[in-house]
């Protein structure tokens, strides 16, 4: 599953997904991407009848500050593509999600 996306979830749907991280140690920083695709059949029930294929990508980036012990900044992206349809007319729609999070564990 992606971040956002949940299409796994409908009827009659075929979903994969490719991810690859990367932990830069000497710097404290972990790099992940994602590519995910959901092939949705008419049987789903967010939009009955329809069949279609959705996608999402993204990344997340992640650094320890060694100077603060228990700090965690990460920064988000992700990008769903087709994720349904918008009222009259049926346009497929998507959109670009950002987040910074900070984390401090004590």
């Amino acid at each position: 599953q992606g971040m956002v996306t949940r299409h796994q979830f409908f009827a009659n749907t075929k979903a994969w997904k490719v991810a690859g991280t990367y932990n830069f140690s000497d710097y404290g920083v972990k790099a992940s991407a994602y590519y995910t695709s959901f092939d949705i059949g008419i049987e789903n029930t967010y939009d009955v009848g329809k069949a279609w294929t959705a996608s999402e990508s993204g990344f997340d980036i992640q650094y320890d500050v060694a100077s603060v012990k228990g700090l965690n900044l990460r920064v988000r992206g992700n990008f769903p593509r087709d994720f349904g349809y918008a009222s009259t007319p049926l346009q497929p729609f998507g959109w670009d999600e950002y987040r910074v999070i900070a984390n401090y564990s004590f």
